[in-house]
């Protein structure tokens, strides 16, 4: 069976059609899967207002970080704040990016994206 052109060419309309679709996903804005390409820059200013923090030993501003829901399965957040406080008595506290990565899942209309860094962190 011989493939005709009146055949041959619907078949290749529809095949460029569907490598041209399926690949203009990546044209879109980011949908908030996968790591977005200010991901270093989100993850360094979260690490500048934790770092201010710790050095004013400023545990309201520490707390503020936290949802509600977390505040709340922390019972002794104050105790623990002392004693993080205590790793940096003098401030002085740098840090280094070290690596991310990113978690994200969708049902029922619902998202949620966890953004996870690592950071190398010292005082003075």
């Amino acid at each position: 069976m011989a493939l005709t052109l009146e055949k041959f060419l619907p078949r290749l309309v529809i095949a460029v059609a569907n490598i041209l679709v399926l690949s203009s996903c990546g044209l879109l804005p980011s949908s908030g899967w996968g790591i977005r390409d200010d991901s270093e820059r989100v993850l360094n200013a979260r690490m500048e207002q934790i770092a201010e923090a710790l050095n004013d030993h400023d545990a309201a501003a520490l707390k503020a970080l936290f949802s509600p829901y977390a505040l709340e399965q922390a019972p002794d957040i104050d105790g623990g704040l002392e004693y993080l406080f205590s790793l940096f008595p003098d401030g002085g506290v740098t840090w280094t990016y070290s690596s991310s990565g990113y978690e994200g899942d969708r049902s029922d209309d619902r998202t949620a994206d966890l953004l996870v860094a690592n950071f190398d962190v010292s005082a003075q």
